[in-house]
């Protein structure tokens, strides 16, 4: 059977691909799912959805009109990404390299991370005639804002094991035929299942197919293409991420008259010298967890991080729900206070010691008697000086305007939350601060008198409104302007976490890295709450994540403003111990 490079005469016909500029972002990448089933309408694959590989690297030529890809890759370190040898061997580097392409159309959820080849690492044991040992290297200009793969190594090396079911992806032809080459405009990805080797021994013979360093991967109908050279074969890794166990050396001249051959990144050799130039794997970040053995002693260690001189006014609210304390945040961060919580009836010890340490000159509770009783004001004035904002028991809303009244007089600027649920009132809250705003609450289709009589007094410029129609609906949307005169925005994500992370990446857009981004759950409150004076003074983003693995929204984030140090809040119930150390590896 004749053999050939899948890099083979792809570039006259191949797809126009868009660079986008630096920092271009795509939503958040989901955590491996199932390998798509084969359609019979594609080479065996389907459209992968926006985000789905942010790891993926094409290597673009430069052609009238635009770039035309000609090789894949993948991220392996912010600033490496892993193709094959033969793509750069020989030739001169590529013009451009793009990661997280997920379209050739140019449209904005679909460009990816544009960045020059600065440096051209070969594996020095590379054979051209064998393609032995056929791996490279690209060293970007700058960091890739993206989530890299993980590598199989020797010790995981089963997860490649024969039978085991990965996903091969790139922009190559989508039709099998030698004849033809139809370039998708849409990023494409097929499962590849793992062959004996002798599927590909007996296809191009024990001297081109090296079993002891080659992986052999397809199914009839299904498989990698012209044009998708340097590309990775992905399997699910032990972390909940992708990673890449092949990189896509050669096949059949008919896409599908064999399955393709793979460089194996688990044999010794070739890991010994990726591992000699991309290092050991690990994130970018430290990784510490502040939590206490409840929310009141995590919102005291808390506390007891971000201001260890103490504090001039302390914030308290109830932490046994989470109503009348949403809008709490913007202004104790603003206030440079810290936010404690208490039960209803009662302080506790844990939060009583922090408020003597602290030795605040006033002590202000936010809510009315249904969330902190007068018993409980009482026992904070042998403390300090006691004041209450909030409305009548059991109003939330009125306790935001109270909170906004008495403390952001005269802010240009208001958010706005839905305050029947609790998540993207706490996404927003670092970010409401930095723009010296309240925080006012609506109901998902309606828009509160008290809320509305506000807006009509204050008129604001600008109005940020968290969330997506599920949270507050366009109806109020349009209400909020027409109340106040002002400009109304929306910032929403895909979920709780979503919005999260947009509302992080419109506070702190791309520039110089982030020295710390606080972590906390999305499926309760007090934790996020407590934590936006500390993530203000800080100059960091709150990220929520689920209790038990770390959001893929968090590492996009992360990886987008390359933060040095992450801060877990809360203990193992709030989150686990396994979303952090997902987070450790990266």
């Amino acid at each position: 059977m004749r053999r050939r490079s899948a890099v083979s005469s792809v570039l006259a016909t191949c797809a126009l691909v868009s660079a986008s500029p630096v920092g271009a972002q795509v939503p958040p990448a989901p955590a491996p799912g199932p390998a798509p089933a084969a359609t019979p309408y594609v080479f065996g694959g389907v459209p992968a959805p926006f985000g789905t590989f942010p790891f993926l690297a094409v290597l673009l030529r430069a052609v009238p009109g635009g770039f035309a890809v000609y090789c894949g890759g993948t991220l392996v370190r912010p600033d490496l990404v892993l193709t094959a040898a033969h793509c750069v061997v020989g030739q001169a580097p590529p013009d451009l390299v793009v990661i997280g392409q997920a379209s050739a159309a140019p449209t904005p959820d679909a460009l990816g991370d544009s960045r020059v080849v600065a440096e051209v690492v070969v594996d020095p044991s590379y054979a051209v005639a064998s393609n032995s040992h056929d791996l490279a290297l690209l060293r970007l200009s700058e960091p890739a804002t993206r989530r890299p793969a993980h590598r199989v190594r020797p010790a995981t090396g089963s997860l490649a094991a024969v039978g085991a079911v990965g996903v091969g992806m790139g922009f190559g032809s989508t039709v099998a035929d030698d004849e033809q080459f139809v370039a998708p405009i849409e990023l494409q990805q097929t499962p590849l299942t793992v062959q004996p080797d002798s599927a590909c021994a007996d296809a191009y013979g024990a001297a081109a197919y090296l079993s002891d360093r080659m992986l052999c991967a397809g199914a009839l109908g299904s498989g990698v293409c012209r044009g998708d050279s340097g590309g990775p074969l992905a399997v699910a890794g032990p972390t909940r991420w992708w990673a890449v166990a092949g990189v896509v050396s050669f096949g059949a001249v008919d896409c599908d008259d064999a399955p393709a051959a793979f460089t194996d990144l688990s044999e010794a050799g070739n890991d010994a010298w990726l591992t000699s130039v991309v290092g050991e794997r690990a994130a970018l970040w430290s990784v510490e967890r502040i939590a206490g053995s409840d929310r009141f002693a995590t919102a005291t260690a808390i506390s007891q991080s971000a201001f260890p001189g103490g504090a001039a006014t302390a914030f308290v609210v109830t932490g046994d729900a989470f109503p009348d304390a949403l809008a709490v945040g913007p202004v104790a961060a603003m206030a440079g206070a810290p936010v404690v919580l208490v039960q209803r009836n009662s302080v506790p010890a844990v939060t009583r010691t922090e408020l003597e340490r602290l030795d605040p000159d006033r002590i202000v509770v936010v809510g009315g008697t249904g969330a902190v009783g007068e018993g409980t004001v009482a026992a904070l004035a042998t403390i300090a000086p006691v004041e209450r904002v909030g409305g009548d028991a059991g109003d939330r809303v009125g306790t935001a305007v109270a909170v906004a009244t008495d403390w952001a007089p005269g802010a240009s600027t208001v958010y706005v939350a839905n305050g029947f649920a609790f998540p993207d009132a706490l996404a927003g809250g670092v970010a409401a601060a930095r723009d010296g705003a309240p925080l006012l609450l609506v109901e998902q289709n309606a828009l509160p008198a008290a809320t509305a009589a506000y807006l009509q007094g204050a008129r604001p410029t600008r109005i940020v409104v968290l969330g997506g129609t599920t949270a507050v609906d366009d109806s109020v949307v349009a209400a909020l302007a027409g109340v106040s005169g002002a400009t109304v925005e929306r910032i929403a994500g895909t979920n709780r976490y979503g919005t999260a992370a947009a509302v992080a990446a419109r506070s702190f857009p791309t520039g110089s890295p982030l020295p710390v981004a606080l972590v906390a759950t999305g499926e309760n409150y007090p934790d996020a709450l407590s934590a936006t004076p500390a993530a203000f003074l800080a100059g960091a983003p709150v990220l929520l994540t689920p209790p038990g693995f770390a959001a893929a929204e968090v590492f996009t984030d992360l990886y987008r403003s390359r933060v040095a140090s992450v801060r877990v809040l809360g203990a193992a119930g709030a989150v686990a111990d396994a979303a952090v150390a997902e987070l450790t590896a990266g």
